[in-house]
């Protein structure tokens, strides 16, 4: 997360609320079965949701201010013939600025948070930029938390390791 620095010494609400939400932010579950092999996901939609829950408690919003959408020649699996199709269809990068807002009035500019967006076949830009900001959206979320995605094993182990923990710290 990349954090203006104008505003960073004023926020002392903002940065005791958000210390909160994290300490509470466990983990995302990532338990869709996916299309593509055995492993579960977590789905981007979740990971808003409960990041919003955490974040929201504690008086804390987030708030997308910006995006710009520029061509980008550079990305992972297109190829040359891409950079000189319509911008339809075309390697796009998205960059986008958030406003994460205290009900303190307090609040943070972040960003830019740069997501590159290659359609496929299947798709133009209009259908890839929606699954690119809700993708991106997601991940902003969690950074902000620190929220790892667990699959249900790992939710388990970390349970598990959790309560050890605390009964360590009850007999200390």
């Amino acid at each position: 997360m990349t954090i203006c620095p104008h505003h960073t010494q004023q926020n002392k609400n903002l940065f005791a609320a958000l210390a909160k939400a994290q300490a509470e932010a466990k983990y995302v579950k990532k338990d869709k079965p996916s299309n593509f092999g055995d492993k579960p996901y977590a789905a981007s939609e979740d990971i808003i949701n409960d990041c919003k829950e955490h974040l929201n408690a504690h008086g804390i919003s987030l708030l997308p201010l910006s995006f710009s959408a520029s061509p980008c020649d550079v990305i992972a699996g297109a190829t040359e013939s891409d950079a000189k199709t319509s911008w339809l269809k075309r390697p796009i990068m998205l960059s986008r600025y958030f406003k994460l807002c205290h009900e303190s009035g307090e609040f943070e500019i972040l960003g830019p948070y740069d997501w590159p967006t290659n359609p496929n076949n299947m798709n133009t830009n209009f259908t890839a930029f929606g699954g690119t900001d809700t993708f991106s959206l997601a991940y902003v979320y969690r950074d902000i938390l620190g929220m790892p995605r667990l699959t249900p094993q790992e939710v388990k182990q970390f349970e598990l390791e959790e309560q050890k923990m605390k009964q360590a710290l009850a007999v200390a």
